[in-house]
């Protein structure tokens, strides 16, 4: 999949070769199938990427409250406008949170808002 997606060879390497590229892989798979636009699938596999990279922070069985993904979310806001991508957190932030919670979601580490 990774190498539908990206044509520079670092790009490729680095979500090739990064944490649960088999995962991600297939996330994005499903993403293809239901017809969203490359550039929505490029912007989706760096925040799983980034997703996927936090994970290695957190036990194996840990599953993120939404409020966890927030603050994933505007660490990510952050890190883009630090980097000169955004010059704003709020669109960053506002598009990282709901793939993050998708991905978290198919990977089955994600708490229902109901559950404490």
């Amino acid at each position: 999949m990774f190498a539908t997606i990206f044509t520079h060879p670092g790009a490729l390497r680095r979500h090739s070769e990064g944490p649960l590229s088999a995962e991600r892989a297939l996330y994005l798979v499903d993403q293809a199938a239901q017809g969203l636009a490359r550039g929505t699938i490029l912007r989706r596999a760096s925040c799983c990427l980034r997703v996927a990279e936090e994970l290695r922070e957190w036990p194996e069985d840990h599953c993120f409250s939404h409020e966890e993904v927030a603050s994933l979310a505007a660490a990510w806001a952050a890190r883009q406008c630090a980097s000169g991508h955004s010059s704003s957190a709020k669109w960053p932030e506002a598009n990282f949170r709901p793939v993050a919670c998708d991905f978290l979601r198919s990977l089955g580490r994600l708490r229902s808002p109901a559950q404490p």
